[in-house]
This record gives C-alpha cells, sequence and structure tokens, in this order.
C-alpha cells in the first residue's frame, strides 16, 4: 500500500507496521457506560513518522470500519493528557462526519 498524505511523501507501506489502533469489545457496563461496548485502547505510531498524519488515517479508517460494521457506540480510553490534546478534535472531526455513530471522550 502506498500512503500519500498532503500531496508530499509517499510511503511504501506494503512490509512495515507505521502505526496502530486497538479497537477493543467489552462487556455493557464497562467504564461506567451502560450502552457503550466499543473502545479505542490505544494508538500508536512510530517515531520515524510521527507528524506525517498516520494517527488521523488510523482514526478515519477506524470510522470507516466501525460504520461498515453497524459498530454504533465507541468510547474513547484514558488516554494521556499529551495525546488526548492531539487526537481529541481528530476524533470530534470524525464522528461529526459518522452521524450514526456515537463517539463518547473519555469520562
Amino acid at each position: 500500500m502506498k500512503l500519500v498524505i498532503n500531496n508530499e511523501k509517499r510511503y511504501n507501506l506494503d512490509d512495515i507496521v507505521v502505526g496502530t489502533l486497538c479497537l477493543s469489545y467489552y462487556e455493557r457496563g464497562w467504564g461506567g457506560c451502560e450502552s457503550f461496548q466499543w473502545a479505542v485502547l490505544n494508538i500508536g505510531v512510530d517515531p520515524a513518522f510521527r507528524n506525517k498524519g498516520i494517527a488521523k488515517e488510523l482514526i478515519k479508517s477506524m470510522f470507516s470500519f466501525c460504520e461498515k460494521n453497524n459498530i454504533s457506540e465507541i468510547k474513547s480510553s484514558s488516554y494521556s493528557d499529551d495525546g488526548q490534546k492531539y487526537l481529541a478534535d481528530i476524533f470530534r472531526r470524525e464522528s461529526e462526519k459518522y452521524p450514526n455513530i456515537i463517539f463518547k471522550e473519555k469520562i
């Protein structure tokens, strides 16, 4: 797969992993949310590929995956304050594009 971000660099990602997003299923009631069963547990990007939009693309792919698989309620895990300040706006913008998906930031 080739990844193009901001029409700048092209990366051939066929043989390497540059980022990961962990979406996990839980029994109802986890984290104090009776209806939420899915949680974003972790997002990580290889330091050599940071600040190139990888996390944003992972989040976009997650919302698309959830829509295609009828996952309608997702809860954010407890990211660090530093991580949250970078991710919150991306999650908010993407959740506005998918009105059938409810995304709740950490409690």
